[in-house]
C-alpha cells in the first residue's frame, strides 16, 4: 500500500467521520495568608482527572511572626470542560482547497506584476503626452492588514491552549473561589466567596479561512513580487515617458 494512498485513506476518514471526543482540565490554587501577607502558593494542573503538574512557591521566611492559628487560606478551582467535535468541511479545505487558493493566488499576483509593469508603461505615457499623472504600485500593506483582520475573526479567543485542530470546541467553565479562616477546613466546609459559569462555542468558519490564507499569500507574493515589480514598473513608465515626449516633440 503506497503511502498517498495511506494520506488518502486517513484523510477520506477526518473528512466523513464526526469524531467527538471530551476533554475536563481543572486548575487548582491554594493561597495561605497571615494577614495581607502570603504564606505559600500551591498550584496544580489535571488533565481528565490524572495530575499533569504542581508547584509550590513557599514564602513563609519572607513573613514575620508566623502564628499558625492566625492562618487564612483562599482556595481557587477553575474546571474547564471541553467537547471537540471534528469540522469535515475544515479538514477537506485545508488538505483539498487551501492548495488551490495559494496556487490561484500566486498566479494572480503573477499576472498583476506584468499588468503593473504594462500599465505603467502606459502611464508613463500619459503623464507627458497628457498631463495625466499615472502609476501603479501592489497594496502590499493592505492584503496583509486585511489577512490579519481575517485570522483574527476565525481565532479560537477562549481557552486556545485546549483547542484541538480541525475541531470546533463546546466550552463550559466553572470557577469557583472559597475562603476559610482555619487551614483545616475541608472544601465543602469552606465559605463561597464567589463562583462562576461560562459556555462557549468556538466554531471554525471554512469561508473565513480561505479568505486570510488568500489575502496573506497576495501580500507576501506582492511583497516579494515588488521587488522585482516596482523597478520593471519604473522602467516602463520612463519608457512610456521617453516615448511620450518624442511623440509630443514630434508633433511640433
Amino acid at each position: 500500500m503506497s503511502k498517498s494512498y495511506c494520506f488518502l485513506l486517513v484523510l477520506a476518514t477526518l473528512m466523513f467521520t464526526s469524531c467527538v471526543t471530551t476533554n475536563v482540565y481543572e486548575k487548582r490554587k491554594t493561597v495561605l495568608y497571615q494577614d495581607e501577607d502570603i504564606v505559600s502558593v500551591e498550584s496544580t494542573f489535571i488533565k481528565d482527572g490524572k495530575l499533569k503538574d504542581k508547584s509550590v512557591i513557599d514564602s513563609s521566611s519572607e513573613v514575620k511572626n508566623i502564628d499558625s492559628e492566625n492562618l487564612r487560606v483562599e482556595k481557587t478551582t477553575e474546571k474547564v470542560t471541553v467537547e471537540s467535535k471534528t469540522n469535515a468541511g475544515f479538514v477537506a479545505y485545508t488538505f483539498l482547497g487551501k492548495p488551490f487558493v495559494i496556487a490561484g493566488c500566486v498566479s494572480l499576483e503573477l499576472l498583476k506584476s506584468c499588468g503593473y509593469a504594462l500599465g505603467n508603461l502606459i502611464g508613463g505615457y500619459n503623464t507627458i503626452y497628457k498631463g495625466k499623472l499615472f502609476w501603479m504600485i501592489p497594496d502590499v500593506k493592505g492584503n496583509l492588514e486585511k489577512a490579519k483582520y481575517y485570522k483574527e475573526q476565525n481565532r479560537i479567543k477562549v481557552y486556545p491552549e485546549y483547542h484541538k485542530t480541525f475541531t470546533n470546541n463546546k466550552t463550559t467553565v466553572s470557577k469557583i473561589i472559597y475562603e476559610a479562616e482555619t487551614i483545616e477546613k475541608d472544601e465543602n466546609e469552606m465559605n463561597v466567596i464567589s463562583k462562576e459559569e461560562y459556555e462557549y462555542d468556538n466554531t471554525l468558519s471554512v469561508s473565513l479561512s480561505a479568505l486570510a490564507d488568500a489575502h496573506e499569500t497576495c501580500g507576501i507574493i506582492g511583497a516579494a513580487g515588488a521587488i522585482i515589480t516596482v523597478p520593471i514598473s519604473v522602467g516602463t513608465w520612463i519608457l512610456g515617458a521617453f516615448y511620450g515626449l518624442c511623440k509630443r516633440f514630434g508633433e511640433r
